[in-house]
């Protein structure tokens, strides 16, 4: 048994649908029965931002096309801005291509929000605080850790060419 998937670790599967028919966001899927929900959701893409999940039997990569950006959940992360510009073209390239996407890290909260945060500054022009709205509407309990919040206002700043107000 693989401690890091006690029960009182796993967070509960719920997809929270960012931009309808296009952009999901949640934690790692663990089970069948959420790969299942997700090609319910016509889902053809997974983008996993957390460097510690893994496919380890090799079933997402079977049913879905994944992508893989690993990331840390720590304040000091670094490479996050290179991070956020792939996140990005792999997003505008399945949006072009009409392909769904899933985008999680372990829980839902933080790297995953915080990329779908970026990329909806990016593609609708959007400020940091109506991205947050939208998104904060849409999943409860989102957290981007605050060094991902100082990345995000850097973001805003090179893509709208203004200084952010935050979140």
């Amino acid at each position: 048994d693989d401690p890091r998937t006690s029960v009182a670790d796993v967070p509960p599967f719920i997809v929270s649908s960012i931009i309808p028919g296009f952009l999901y966001l949640g934690p790692e899927p663990t089970k069948p029965e959420d790969l299942n929900e997700l090609e319910g959701l016509g889902v053809k893409e997974v983008l996993n931002l957390a460097l510690e999940c893994e496919d380890k039997d090799g079933e997402v990569a079977r049913r879905f096309e994944l992508r893989k950006i690993g990331m840390r959940d720590f304040v000091e992360e670094t490479g996050v801005q290179k991070a956020i510009e792939e996140a990005c073209r792999i997003l505008g390239d399945a949006q072009l291509q009409s392909k769904p996407v899933y985008v999680h890290c372990r829980a839902g909260k933080s790297r995953s929000v915080t990329i779908v945060l970026a990329y909806l500054v990016h593609r609708n022009h959007w400020s940091l605080k109506r991205a947050y709205s939208h998104v904060s509407e849409r999943r409860k309990g989102i957290s981007p850790n605050i060094g991902f919040v100082a990345e995000l206002m850097t973001w805003e700043e090179r893509e709208r060419g203004r200084k952010s107000q935050g979140v």
